[in-house]
């Protein structure tokens, strides 16, 4: 599959998939193709590392998988890694592997905040990038089961009402010496 027809794929996907009032409680709005190209080209910019190499790449929220498709496109031969909480979404990305290559794509079910990686996956990336589902973190709840994990697995960063985006650029620290997010500006003005 050419790129532009895996782009208009994701595309369509992306505006079948999710419906309005389920986007915004999941705060699942996908990331358009020129922020995806944009973000992953300056990103890997930043690497320093030729095209040629083998970087390893890892996507926390990968949703629809556009910023891994703007990795494969300017590091064909990267290992790219897909974590995405919805299982719908996660198989999707599966099915996108083969249009990659030569880039790898190795795509998971699971939560990038409280759960582990999948074991065969390295611990450790060159690279980590996302577009993290937005919003405060009281939007689940004062006594959401997960609000309550979240505090004490990061109570470095810890704050009543703080976006979730920081909880997942914390773990991208965690995880890889260079990351590149589409963040919102409120996080951007936190105190912590």
């Amino acid at each position: 599959m050419g790129a532009d027809r895996l782009w208009t794929q994701l595309e369509h996907d992306e505006r079948t998939r999710v419906g309005g009032g389920s986007r915004k409680q999941n705060g699942a709005y996908y990331t358009p193709r020129a922020i995806a190209e944009g973000l992953a080209g300056a990103a890997l910019r930043l690497c320093g590392e030729a095209p040629t190499q083998e970087l390893r790449i890892l996507d926390l929220a990968a949703g629809g998988g556009a910023l891994l498709v703007a990795a494969a496109q300017g590091a064909p031969r990267a290992q790219l890694h897909a974590l995405e909480l919805d299982p719908e979404a996660a198989r999707r990305l599966g099915a996108f592997a083969p249009a990659l290559a030569p880039a790898r794509l190795d795509s998971a079910c699971g939560d990038a905040l409280l759960g582990e990686l999948p074991p065969h996956w390295p611990g450790h990336f060159d690279l980590v990038l996302a577009n993290p589902p937005f919003g405060s973190v009281n939007r689940l709840g004062r006594h959401h089961p997960r609000q309550r994990a979240l505090a004490e697995r990061y109570p470095a960063i810890w704050q009543d009402k703080i976006d979730l985006a920081a909880f997942f650029v914390r773990r991208a620290l965690e995880l890889a010496p260079r990351a590149a997010f589409v963040l919102p500006a409120a996080l951007l003005a936190a105190d912590k």
